[in-house]
């Protein structure tokens, strides 16, 4: 696999956790508007690609220190660090959900949080082609679970058609985009990681846009047609009950294996931030895995449908702005 491939899946794998897997993003951002909703995701995938190559050509110029060179401010740094966090933590609930639902036990939901948060941390400090391999695999099981419950569905779903207002649409237009800030922000210490391992930056900055715009919008599609997914924690597991007992626990597995290389990649970005600024172990250990497990409490539905869009406007405002104003004073000084 070349390495633009690679990272574009590494990066793709980061972005693809169980709030996307499962649905539970999709339906919130895209399908509650109904036909609006396809020149939402063009949106948010033009959006994700400008800022993932805008930080690949930070990358590139200032290092692979994601906090130092994305962040000119402490505000500025704050932002990610906290999105990170609240990411982590819905994952870490995401994973405890997850196994209670295959595993009758007590106590399955808290060893599933546990055992998933070393899992994610182990897979975490590996290659970025271990990484990018195993986000191919997730990549192409969603789109093979998409396309199957794309069978079972109706070409059109019995629903009324909703008129939405132009203020409506701006605000969902608002939102599309800071879903993709949140998205780039969360898949930071990937993108920087293949930033200063891939001299073609551009073709994989597409390639992370192009393959996240058409998961995003086949999933648009998928639960466009499936009205029931707006009150689902978890609707991809619901779409493919239609299959049965291996359909129920390939969606599982499919959100479980989504979990983990999102929950990976952000563990990494807060481990890369804490080890050149904390010297103390066990105050790194409560910030990497203590303060995300903590979060983990607020649930996993909470975070995704309330927190994630006005982090991610935030970040776009707080961080991504001056990242573009600093590359293009840098490149006038450099013609000057």
């Amino acid at each position: 696999m070349a390495k633009e491939h690679s990272g574009a899946f590494a990066c793709t794998g980061a972005v693809i956790g169980a709030g996307f897997a499962s649905g539970r993003e999709i339906v919130a951002f895209f399908a509650r508007y109904q036909q609006h909703g396809s020149w939402l995701v063009i949106l948010a995938a033009l959006t994700m690609t400008g800022l993932c190559l805008l930080c690949m050509k930070t990358a590139c110029k200032n290092g692979c220190d994601w906090v130092n060179t994305l962040c000119g401010s402490r505000l500025a740094a704050v932002c990610p660090l906290l999105l990170m966090t609240l990411t982590a933590g819905a994952m870490i609930s995401a994973s405890g959900h997850i196994t209670a639902l295959v595993w009758r036990h007590s106590q399955a939901y808290v060893l599933g949080m546990l055992g998933t948060l070393l899992f994610a941390g182990v897979i975490g400090n590996r290659s970025l082609k271990a990484h990018g391999a195993v986000s191919a695999l997730l990549a192409i099981g969603l789109l093979c679970a998409l396309l199957a419950a794309l069978t079972k569905l109706p070409l059109k779903a019995v629903q009324t058609e909703t008129v939405f207002g132009f203020k409506t649409l701006v605000i969902a237009g608002i939102r599309a985009a800071g879903y993709a800030a949140m998205n780039v922000v969360l898949a930071i210490g990937v993108i920087y990681r293949t930033a200063v391992s891939c001299r073609k930056i551009r073709r994989t900055a597409m390639l992370f846009g192009l393959m996240t715009g058409m998961l995003m919008m086949l999933s648009y599609q998928v639960y466009l047609r499936f009205p029931a997914s707006k009150q689902m924690a978890f609707p991809m597991i619901g779409l493919l009950n239609g299959y049965g007992k291996i359909g129920y626990l390939s969606g599982a597995a499919l959100l479980y294996l989504s979990v983990v290389t999102t929950l990976a990649s952000v563990l990494y970005a807060l481990r890369n931030a804490a080890e050149n600024r904390i010297s103390r172990r066990e105050w790194r250990w409560l910030v990497v895995y203590g303060i995300p497990l903590w979060v983990a409490g607020i649930g996993f539905e909470g975070i995704v449908d309330r927190l994630y869009a006005p982090a991610g406007l935030i970040c776009l405002m707080i961080v991504f702005l001056p990242m573009m104003k600093a590359l293009r004073n840098k490149s006038k000084a450099s013609f000057s």
